[in-house]
């Protein structure tokens, strides 16, 4: 008879469980297109410079692009085309 008070908890708490978990992904998703979407909107692209960019992988690069003060993209000049 132990089981009982579990499942009557089980029974009364899954309900909510599975409305508040199917929302939280219904409420990331615009969130998500939104941060794809203004992942490619910049404020400002600079192009063809020669930067010198302190990082052994790349130590040169092209292109800057630049979003709300912040350097969001360094590299080549026709990757930095595909930013607005």
């Amino acid at each position: 008879m132990k089981a009982q008070p579990f499942l009557i908890f089980v029974r009364s708490v899954l309900p909510f469980l599975l409305f508040f978990l199917r929302n939280v992904n219904a409420a990331e998703e615009p969130v998500l297109k939104e941060a794809k979407r203004s992942r490619m909107d910049v404020d400002l692209i600079l192009v063809n410079g020669n930067v010198y960019t302190v990082n052994e992988k790349q130590p040169h690069a092209e292109a800057i692009a630049v979003r709300d003060q912040r350097i969001v993209f360094v590299g080549s000049n026709e990757d930095a085309r595909k930013f607005r």
